[in-house]
């Protein structure tokens, strides 16, 4: 029980005590059969020497160092009165803690030598490194010399911890700012370049564009001038004809000046009340009578009634106008576009929805950028500038709205347009 193990340690100390005293007692006893004549030869000769004779110093016999201190007042006429000191005491008391505590976190190592250069106490088992300091006990008493050396270290580290360290710092700074310009460089080379390619894909685009429509404009017109044209049928197909290439490049046009108008900040919107219901039924109509003879089918399906918006109807127009054309040049094979519009809380949505070729995944967020008008094929084959969605995305955020696309591969896009709507109309 705890009353036993408390009797154990207390006998353990007594046996630890008892061996201290009587190792103690065998110093003594070995000092008084071999230390005595050296002791007394050594205070003799002082004496001839200097008349003057040491208090403290060490005795060595039967390889045994003696540490003694003498009193004052102690001679050899009447009598000698001292101390034997215990070394070991000394070294592992005194000596070790105050060398342990003080260089605990140093990058030195060190180690104490007797003075046949045995070895008394070591930090380490080996210390590494040069000596860089020898030091003894004040008076040479105990006889014990403490070396310290200095652990070798890396190159970099004296270089750092040097007085050329500021350099160091200042390359690693300027290296540091080299390599960041030089990531900030070839990021803006890269952006460079790719806008250029596509700034060159849209002045070969646009130029087709251009072309394609005052080609046929100048064509029938040329006909019609010359009377080659007899029949009046074909005649007002001819000028149907005209019409719509004529709005062609007018739509062009349009966004090409509207963009930069945004992107430069001239921009102007007439923002007033605006009903989406009526202007969405008059552009279905519109695209439908356009596009009708092509087989298309514009569904529309609004559910009545719409809040009003504040906007630039015009504005507005060209945004969905835009997005019906992208889903007419982009059916493929299909010849349905579905139109719909719903209000939900505080947002008026507009879908317009195709059903031909898709987006890729990874195009489906860059089909907003300048220019871009895909990877594929398919994609390229389709006439366009690449500025009818960016200008539908900026038009929409400065009414404060949003747009997005869900798409897949082989089964049509759906554009959403959400914009706030008003909850009180605004009468001024």
């Amino acid at each position: 029980g705890p009353e036993a193990d408390s009797l154990a340690d207390a006998f353990a100390s007594y046996r630890r005590e008892e061996a201290a005293r009587r190792r103690r007692a065998q110093r003594v006893l070995l000092f008084q059969e071999t230390a005595g004549e050296d002791l007394v030869a050594r205070i003799e000769g002082e004496a001839q020497a200097s008349g003057r004779v040491s208090r403290r110093f060490a005795l060595y016999a039967s390889g045994e160092t003696f540490l003694v201190s003498l009193l004052h007042g102690s001679s050899l006429e009447s009598g000698l009165w001292g101390a034997l000191l215990d070394a070991r005491y000394l070294r592992n008391g005194i000596l070790l803690p105050i060398l342990e505590t003080g260089l605990a976190r140093s990058d030195t190592d060190w180690i104490v030598r007797g003075r046949d250069g045995s070895t008394v106490l070591a930090g380490t088992d080996a210390p590494s490194g040069s000596t860089v300091l020898n030091a003894t006990v004040s008076g040479g008493f105990p006889p014990w010399l403490i070396e310290f050396h200095q652990r070798p270290q890396s190159a970099f580290r004296v270089l750092l911890v040097s007085g050329q360290s500021i350099y160091v710092y200042m390359f690693l700074a300027i290296a540091v700012i080299l390599g960041f310009g030089l990531v900030l460089t070839v990021r803006a080379v890269t952006h460079e370049l790719e806008l250029a390619r596509l700034k060159s894909d849209f002045v070969s685009t646009v130029s087709h564009e251009f072309k394609s429509p005052l080609t046929s404009i100048r064509q029938l017109a040329e006909m019609l001038q010359t009377g080659r044209v007899v029949s009046e049928e074909r005649r007002q197909r001819y000028y149907g004809v005209l019409v719509e290439q004529s709005a062609r490049l007018s739509s062009l046009v349009t966004n090409v000046l509207d963009l930069a108008r945004i992107e430069e900040g001239r921009k102007e919107f007439r923002f007033e009340e605006v009903d989406l219901s009526t202007l969405i039924h008059e552009l279905a109509e519109a695209t439908q009578h356009r596009v009708g003879h092509e087989g298309f089918e514009v569904q529309m399906e609004i559910r009545d009634p719409l809040p009003k918006v504040r906007g630039d109807a015009e504005a507005l127009r060209q945004a969905l106008s835009n997005l019906l054309d992208n889903a007419i040049q982009y059916s493929g094979d299909a010849r349905e576009v579905n139109l719909r519009a719903w209000a939900e809380g505080s947002l008026l949505t507009v879908t317009v929805k195709d059903s031909g070729v898709g987006i890729p995944e990874d195009e489906v967020e860059r089909g907003f950028d300048r220019f871009y008008r895909g990877r594929n094929d398919v994609a390229r084959s389709i006439r366009g500038s690449g500025l009818g969605l960016t200008l539908v995305r900026e038009i929409v955020n400065a009414h404060g709205g949003t747009v997005d696309v869900t798409s897949e591969v082989g089964k049509g896009s759906a554009f959403n347009i959400r914009l706030p709507t008003m909850t009180e109309p605004d009468h001024g």
